[in-house]
């Protein structure tokens, strides 16, 4: 995902958009393609804003990514829509430039060189910081039996009904 920076790069508080339509594959490394990330697409929109010089450039937008997972409590497909937004400064690797900035703020600086700026590595942070812990098909979900397996949200089962621990046999011939 790369952005041609040339018509901005030699005016100072310009900007102009971006869009990028791509499979979730050709923006993750191979290394992070585990089991959430294995098929699904994003979408990446925003702008790139010359902040001075030509060799300091913000780029800000969203990541919308749709991923096809297995609900973590009983298993059923869900798709998951992720929006996902991003910050973050891009300078020149050759620059020379005397232009200063603030390192103090929460954005975080990548290098590029030409007149490109590879966007694939924000992205894909992006994406992977914001994986979710665990995916639901809905907040009330049941999930599946833990003795006969059958999904709780269609079906109700008898198995918890009259099961008793073994570990408290003995405290129930007390009230017998």
């Amino acid at each position: 995902m790369k952005i041609k920076i040339l018509p901005i790069k030699s005016s100072a508080s310009s900007s102009q958009p971006f869009s990028f339509d791509a499979p979730i594959e050709s923006v993750l490394a191979k290394e992070s393609r585990d089991s959430f990330w294995a098929s699904g697409h994003v979408k990446v929109e925003g702008f790139v804003t010359n902040k001075g010089a030509g060799s300091l450039f913000e780029v800000q937008g969203m990541v919308f990514a749709t991923v096809n997972q297995c609900c973590s409590r009983c298993l059923e497909q869900v798709t998951v829509n992720l929006d996902l937004p991003f910050v973050a400064d891009y300078r020149e690797a050759d620059s020379n430039a005397a232009d200063v900035y603030d390192t103090t703020d929460n954005k975080d600086i990548y290098f590029f060189s030409d007149d490109e700026i590879d966007i694939t590595e924000l992205i894909w942070e992006t994406l992977l910081l914001s994986e979710p812990l665990k995916i639901l098909c809905s907040e009330d979900c049941l999930g599946l039996c833990p003795d006969c397996g059958v999904n709780l949200n269609f079906t109700t089962c008898n198995c918890r009904e009259n099961k008793i621990d073994p570990r408290f046999l003995a405290l129930g011939k007390l009230f017998d």
